[in-house]
């Protein structure tokens, strides 16, 4: 594709996400490999139910059921709001690096930290199903 675009360069497909006990740490891997990389932690809650962490976008309230209608970007459309990662197109040239995150309308980063800027915080949250969840816990935010 760069070749086509008569500029130098590697393209590859990225996943970046961050754990709960090192939120403020991003982390890189190749989304290609299906690899299980991601964000994929779960625990035990307090009330004996399943929790999972995950990255999550906007400003949710612990304790009140969250669904993706409620959820809704600046454009109107609906999202989900919660994420394992955020793939990334990162493009390597010139001695620069850039991440061009999905969703981000042709916005790009210089570093992995700004693209988890990209979310509200990582959270610890209990799937309710269709797409419904109960935050449990905001381990920071960004």
């Amino acid at each position: 594709m760069l070749a086509q675009l008569g500029v130098g360069g590697t393209i590859e497909l990225k996943m970046v996400w961050a754990e709960p006990d090192r939120y403020d740490y991003p982390k890189e891997s190749d989304l290609k490999l299906q690899d299980h990389s991601g964000l994929h932690k779960g625990r035990t809650g307090l009330d004996g139910m399943p929790e999972v962490a995950m990255l999550v976008h906007n400003l949710v309230v612990i304790g009140v059921p969250n669904t993706p209608h409620q959820i809704d970007k600046a454009d109107g459309v609906a999202i989900p709001g919660l994420n394992a990662y955020k793939a990334c197109l990162k493009l390597e040239a010139d001695g620069e690096t850039r991440y061009y995150p999905g969703g981000s309308y042709g916005a790009s980063y210089s570093k992995r930290g700004e693209v988890l800027r990209k979310f509200w915080g990582l959270v610890w949250v209990q799937l309710l199903g269709g797409g419904s969840y109960l935050l449990k816990e905001v381990v920071g935010t960004y």
